[in-house]
C-alpha cells in the first residue's frame, strides 16, 4: 500500500465517527501500523481534510474536516 491508501482509511474511520475519535481509538479502530496511521494523518492534515487538537498523544483528538460553501 502507499500513504495515499493509509489516508483514505484513516479518513474513513474517523468520517464514521461525528465526533471525531483519540488517536488510541483510531490506532484500535483500523488495522495499521504506528507508521502507516502517522503517515495518514500527515497526509490529511496536509490536505486539511482533518482537525488535530490536543498537545500530546495521549489527549490528541482527530476529525473530519466539514467543507463549507458560502
Amino acid at each position: 500500500m502507499d500513504i495515499g491508501t493509509y489516508a483514505g482509511i484513516v479518513w474513513r474511520a474517523l468520517d464514521e465517527e461525528s465526533q471525531g475519535m483519540s488517536l488510541s481509538a483510531l490506532m484500535s479502530k483500523v488495522n495499521l501500523s504506528t507508521f502507516e496511521v502517522a503517515a495518514g494523518i500527515g497526509w490529511l492534515a496536509r490536505e486539511n481534510k482533518i482537525w488535530i487538537a490536543g498537545n500530546s498523544e495521549e489527549d490528541m483528538h482527530l476529525s473530519v474536516s466539514q467543507e463549507r460553501y458560502y
